[in-house]
């Protein structure tokens, strides 16, 4: 259906185009993206629950949904840079379409059972309620009816969860002004994790309770057992409950017996019911429209941005908030880093840059200037295409500060609370003198400069050392023949250091210079990644001293063929004289100091010597690129 219309769009993404497509193609009206310059994260917010329903409600081809959202995006970055929106726009809209059962007859004749069941089982319709025995398995029974029904609460193991979590804890609700929520841990395998408790990873659901779930949470907390429920007893509390107020109001419930019959039913019913009202969002949570984030508490996200315009009023709420659920001690702070650090993490396999951005993604940022630092992390491996382990430095730099920064909710837009920030970090006084390494300011500049670019954030004066400090860098295929040669005999002639520690930086210059390796990967060669022989291989593989960035880096160098006669044998004669050393072993690293064999040089160490060559000779500051 869409894709003659997709193949013709995408020779042309002009905005007129993208209006024409989205109300043509897929029936979708977004009036606020394609309006004048007057545009908030509110509105976009609306905006792209709209769009995610649209998609849900059609079969869209996954290519499609992927460029629209990534040409909404590029509207969204120049609204941006243009007009001063500050809208957070994640690069890829991901939407999980799952679909509710084909409705067949049966679905249709389930569907009228339950219907007049909920309708007069409705407490605020009739008086029935008052006929039912107050036991702890009917109260068990209508809670899971209400959260199913009014709750949108409709899987097993959310149902099950929030039983066990009103009857166990004392204090199982957590309370704001006049709304109530619980946080539902579930403990199924079949749930992501998106948080951290007590070192152990778990998935929260943030549930809502209807006034009838509350009602019930009530009687249960007056009733007061302890006891964990199974889904077998859940199943049968619920079968009784349903059958014993059919038989006595002669309601026909033959095909709605059983909890997984409601649990396909229920969606259809729950805004179709006589006095009861349900704003929008309600109504999709409900019915499990945007299945994508039915597991994680992005919905308590969007319920703040819809009551609070702006994001000071909304703060405001996390402020006064008052927690009286059982894990009083989690730090949502903590949950975001921890989350950061897994998607980080290896497991098995080598992570890639599709399997780190899908983590990166299924973030639901907390603050609004948490989600300037997913998008940067985004942007170096999207964008740049840098790797997962450069991307993974820039993070561990940059991450613990800004969290704090974000949850002090200051404002990154103010130009002095942002260079007071940098300069709290980066200098021990007036004097500007520097506190941390320079890696770390390096990151936060790159991360600083991407934020100023996309967001407006104010210019800083934090940086100025970085600037004034640059640079040249040369890589080694630039330096000629005839200069390599001068700077090893101007090397070799030098009376600074000893004769072993001459020979094995001659040795590492030599295989940097032929073969374009990076310096760290010469350094953490060991002895059996060796192979003396004519071609003289040389294996370049992860070992305890540190990991290659890609799998393309995992490979064999031939030194026999990239090195000189000459060169080939000085690399000889050092590698069987290292062999010779005392505590020298095949694991032991090919470059290293006689009384610490186990231990890299620093890459300081190696480009320092070539740096001050350079100077002497040429006057010049640089430094040799793969050093």
């Amino acid at each position: 259906m869409y894709g003659s219309a997709f193949r013709k769009f995408k020779k042309d993404s002009a905005k007129e185009k993208l209006i024409s497509y989205l109300k043509s193609e897929l029936k979708i009206n977004l009036p606020y993206l394609f309006s004048e310059e007057k545009f908030t994260q509110e509105k976009f917010n609306k905006d792209r629950t709209n769009f995610i329903n649209v998609l849900n409600e059609n079969s869209v081809d996954k290519n499609v949904i992927a460029f629209i959202s990534n040409e909404i995006n590029d509207l969204i970055h120049k609204g941006n840079i243009n007009f001063g929106w500050k809208i957070i726009a994640p690069r890829n809209i991901s939407v999980i379409k799952q679909f509710p059962q084909p409705r067949d007859k049966k679905w249709f004749t389930q569907f009228c059972q339950l219907y007049d069941f909920i309708s007069y089982w409705n407490i605020g319709q009739n008086s029935h309620q008052k006929n039912l025995d107050n036991t702890i398995e009917t109260c068990i029974a209508q809670l899971a009816l209400s959260s199913i029904v009014y709750g949108g609460l409709a899987f097993e193991e959310g149902i099950l969860s929030l039983i066990n979590h009103v009857i166990n804890q004392p204090k199982p609700l957590i309370r704001f002004n006049n709304t109530y929520w619980c946080d539902l841990i579930l403990e199924s395998p079949n749930f992501p994790s998106n948080c951290v408790i007590n070192k152990q990873k778990v998935t929260i659901r943030r549930w809502f309770p209807d006034h009838i779930s509350l009602m019930m949470i009530y009687k249960l907390l007056n009733i007061r057992i302890k006891k964990q429920i199974t889904k077998n007893e859940l199943n049968q509390y619920i079968s009784h409950f349903i059958k014993s107020f059919g038989m006595k109001f002669n309601i026909n419930i033959s095909k709605i017996s059983k909890l997984q019959s409601i649990l396909n039913t229920a969606f259809g019913i729950t805004e179709l019911l006589p006095n009861v009202i349900f704003d929008q969002a309600h109504i999709n949570y409900s019915r499990n429209i945007i299945i994508s984030t039915s597991l994680r508490p992005d919905y308590w996200e969007g319920m703040i941005k819809n009551s609070f315009p702006s994001n000071k009023e909304r703060n405001k709420l996390y402020e006064k908030m008052e927690r009286t659920i059982y894990f009083d001690d989690d730090n949502p702070r903590e949950e975001l880093i921890n989350s950061l650090n897994e998607i980080f993490t290896e497991q098995d396999e080598k992570l890639n840059n599709n399997d780190v951005l899908n983590g990166l993604y299924n973030i639901q940022p907390e603050f609004e200037n948490d989600g300037f630092l997913l998008d940067w992390l985004r942007y170096n491996l999207e964008e740049r295409k840098n790797a997962v382990s450069t991307t993974r430095n820039y993070k561990s730099a940059v991450v613990k500060e800004w969290i704090s920064f974000s949850k002090k909710k200051s404002d990154p837009f103010d130009q002095s609370t942002l260079e007071k920030f940098y300069n709290d970090i980066f200098f021990y006084n007036a004097n500007k003198i520097l506190k941390v390494k320079p890696y770390k300011q390096r990151a936060f500049y790159l991360f600083h400069r991407y934020c100023l670019i996309t967001y407006g954030f104010p210019e800083v004066n934090s940086f100025e050392n970085l600037k004034l400090k640059e640079k040249t860098y040369v890589r080694a295929g630039f330096i000629s023949n005839q200069v390599f040669n001068q700077f090893l005999n101007k090397y070799k002639s030098s009376k600074n250091d000893l004769q072993y520690y001459k020979r094995m930086m001659i040795s590492i210059f030599i295989i940097l210079y032929r073969t374009g390796l990076r310096v760290g990967e010469v350094l953490k060669i060991k002895l059996k990644d060796i192979e003396i022989s004519d071609e003289f291989w040389i294996d370049i593989r992860e070992n305890n001293k540190g990991d290659n960035k890609t799998y393309s880096s995992l490979r064999r160098i031939p030194l026999g063929i990239l090195l000189k006669k000459e060169e080939l044998i000085f690399l000889r004669n050092y590698f069987q004289f290292k062999l010779m050393l005392e505590k020298i072993t095949n694991y032991s690293l090919a470059f290293s100091l006689k009384f610490t064999p186990n231990e890299s040089l620093s890459q300081a160490s190696v480009s320092s010597i070539f740096r001050k060559f350079l100077s002497e000779k040429y006057a010049l500051p640089n430094v040799l690129h793969l050093l």
